[in-house]
């Protein structure tokens, strides 16, 4: 073999592992790019939070805005739920606290069920269990929430709970 060989042979395999190096790259890409796509989400799931945290502790900014704006929770979206509060002693205010209240709780599920898929099996199955509970007949108050409030809510984590609430409940009793 001879140097011209031996040269050849070695651009061959230079040409070899540039393209594995541009194909590892381009996964490496991918992953940094659905990385950053998953930060930007919980950024701003954390930050809706942080607004309905903010709503639903805030009583005198949800009095005046009850006092200023008589419709809030009387027509529209939130008046099933309105109602179903004030059917049992409860106020507009108190409508308003809790549904704020419900959206803190809404936007954490919701987070957790665009990551259900990173769950070990034990963290999933708390979590559904929760969900079961909560969304299911669990808490009439919430479920009531759910049931009046689903149709404003994401639609894919709508679907993924009544999904849930559809399946026989397989945790031990």
């Amino acid at each position: 073999m001879n140097w011209e060989e031996v040269g050849a042979i070695g651009q061959m395999l230079g040409s070899i592992a540039v393209f594995i190096t541009l194909g590892y790259l381009s996964v490496q890409v991918g992953h940094a790019r659905e990385q950053m796509s998953r930060s930007a989400r919980a950024a701003r799931h954390e930050a809706i939070r942080q607004y309905f945290m903010f709503e639903y502790t805030s009583s005198h900014r949800t009095e005046a805005l009850l006092r200023l704006d008589p419709n809030i929770g009387v027509k529209g979206a939130y008046s099933a739920w309105t109602d179903f509060i004030m059917q049992r002693g409860g106020t507009r205010g108190e409508a308003q606290r809790l549904n704020f209240s419900e959206l803190v709780y809404w936007s954490v599920a919701e987070q957790n069920i665009g990551t259900i898929d990173d769950f070990s099996l034990g963290e999933r199955s708390q979590f559904e269990s929760a969900l079961r509970f909560v969304y299911g007949g669990g808490s009439s108050l919430r479920t009531k929430w759910y049931e009046t409030t689903k149709f404003r809510l994401n639609p894919d984590a709508v679907r993924f709970i009544d999904n849930l609430l559809a399946q026989p409940d397989s945790t031990p009793k």
